[in-house]
């Protein structure tokens, strides 16, 4: 599955203000924009997926009346190359899908800082991007290239992203399925830790076990979309282990909770604190 980016500019106006007044969601039937520009990478083929950013109509810097960003996902419908790299070509994008609002860097910064660290060399929205070039591939081989991330990121400043996108490409549901790592352990952390042994960690204080067993799976990075879930269910839990609680193990403080809001959902019906007041961080959320 390959991925690209599509930037819009000047010689697009009448197809950005119709993306960008066009209603969000699923676009039934799908409509077709043609994008004519040069240096259309090698490695495009039809089937390519398409992340359409709208851009600017001039360059001196002055507002637009459209938000700039990511404003609509498509896919590849044909090719017609120019003779040479630098010729002109022209390449059909199927639009399918339209965001309620465009995702840009601020965006991406504000709701999900953790993720964006991780796919901030992408194209467009990369740190250190200044190219114009319109059609650009998405590669996930370097550094801070992480495309699951960057979905991550689009959920999070979008939360009806995931129900609707995978309701028209069933094969985006796996770039779902991702832990944000917190960068901060790339720079504060010891690049390896003391694995308890079973001995170790039953000879433990409740609380010193808890605790090791979670930094334990963090420098593993054992956090995922598998293992988080079944640490915040109160089944899985009395499932697997000894477990006897009126939530999960871990119980996740949602955003712009109070810490009142917070304590009080961990106390039992009695009004007796169920966790420890430690918290604990797992990518940007905490626990």
């Amino acid at each position: 599955m390959t991925f690209a980016t599509v930037r819009l500019g000047k010689t697009s106006v009448d197809d950005i203000r119709g993306l960008d007044s066009h209603p969000s969601g699923c676009v039934y039937p799908s409509k077709s924009i043609s994008v004519v520009c040069t240096q259309v990478p090698i490695d495009l083929v039809v089937g390519t997926y398409a992340f359409i950013w709208l851009g600017s109509d001039n360059s001196k810097g002055i507002a637009t009346s459209w938000k700039q960003g990511f404003k609509a996902i498509g896919r590849i419908q044909s090719i017609e190359r120019g003779e040479k790299f630098n010729d002109e070509s022209t390449t059909v994008v199927e639009v399918m899908y339209v965001f309620s609002e465009a995702v840009n860097r601020l965006d991406i910064l504000r709701d999900a800082p953790a993720a964006y660290y991780w796919c901030s060399s992408l194209p467009v929205i990369g740190l250190d991007d200044h190219s114009n070039q319109t059609i650009r591939m998405i590669s996930t081989e370097g550094d801070r290239s992480e495309i699951k991330a960057f979905f991550f990121a689009l959920r999070a400043v979008r939360p009806e992203f995931k129900g609707d996108i995978v309701a028209i490409f069933p094969e985006f549901e796996p770039y779902f399925d991702y832990f944000v790592p917190n960068p901060r352990e790339l720079v504060y952390s010891e690049p390896s830790g003391h694995d308890y042994t079973r001995e170790e960690l039953m000879a433990m204080e409740n609380k010193d076990f808890v605790f090791s067993c979670l930094d334990t799976m963090s420098r593993h990075r054992l956090f995922n979309g598998y293992t988080l879930p079944i640490l915040e269910s109160r089944e899985q839990c009395a499932l697997l282990f000894r477990h006897n609680n009126i939530h999960g193990i871990l119980l996740k403080r949602q955003p712009n909770m109070s810490n009142e809001e917070f304590q009080a959902i961990a106390r039992d019906e009695a009004g007796r604190l169920r966790y420890y007041s430690d918290t604990f961080s797992i990518g940007e959320d905490e626990y």
